[in-house]
């Protein structure tokens, strides 16, 4: 992972594995929030337009903490 000391997010290196969490919408609601079941092999996975994404972790612990 490069790291900018000028507190940019980090960067995965080339072929360097690296792992973000995604948060597919709010439970508390979002006014006016987009709606979208997208279709996965094992199912689909619904979420708003109030998803968010971590940034690059270097492990998959740290990503699922944020």
């Amino acid at each position: 992972m490069v790291v900018d000391p000028r507190g940019s997010p980090p960067t995965p290196r080339p072929r360097q594995s690296a792992y973000a969490g995604i948060t597919t919408y709010s439970p508390d609601g979002e006014g006016g929030a987009k709606e979208k079941t997208l279709k996965l092999p094992n199912g689909g996975v619904f979420f708003t337009s109030a998803a968010t994404v971590t940034y690059w972790q270097d492990n998959a612990a740290d990503a699922l903490a944020w």
